[in-house]
């Protein structure tokens, strides 16, 4: 996949003992975070999914450095799929006049979805990377199941 100039963004799950390890990488810090969310998803729910039921739905993420603004969301993203069963489909991140960033997800219930794996618990801080390179953004995290 790429973003709108052609240059390379995506996505992995890595499998890693009993928790999910996802990495991602794009040009800019928000797409970065978005393709973060997109794995995510799809270490807990079968790809393939239809968005025709999605409802819209946004959240703030506060001022913060790079690494703890991916990790808000990461938790965000984490503790609505644990608490009410929303799994995000498509994520868009942007970044804010005062650098914390905009959230907006179109959302499905969770019946309309193939399962893979239980949601994760938690983003574990240890092993957690988030930065800027010669390429653009890559982060990794590793989520408890």
């Amino acid at each position: 996949m790429s973003d709108g100039d052609g240059r390379p963004r995506g996505h992995c799950v890595v499998p890693h003992v009993t928790d999910i390890r996802i990495e991602a990488w794009a040009q800019t810090r928000e797409q970065c975070v978005e393709e973060a969310v997109a794995a995510l998803v799809e270490g807990v729910v079968d790809p393939g999914f239809d968005t025709e039921e999605a409802v819209e739905t946004w959240f703030p993420v506060p001022l913060a450095t790079d690494a703890e603004l991916l990790v808000m969301v990461l938790d965000e993203v984490i503790y609505r799929m644990t608490t009410t069963g929303q799994i995000p489909v498509r994520t868009w991140v942007s970044a804010r006049a005062d650098d914390g960033l905009d959230v907006i997800q179109q959302i499905v219930e969770p019946e309309t979805l193939d399962a893979v794996s239980a949601p994760p618990d938690e983003v574990r801080l240890q092993d957690l990377t988030f930065a800027a390179g010669e390429t653009g953004w890559r982060c990794a995290a590793i989520l408890a199941v």
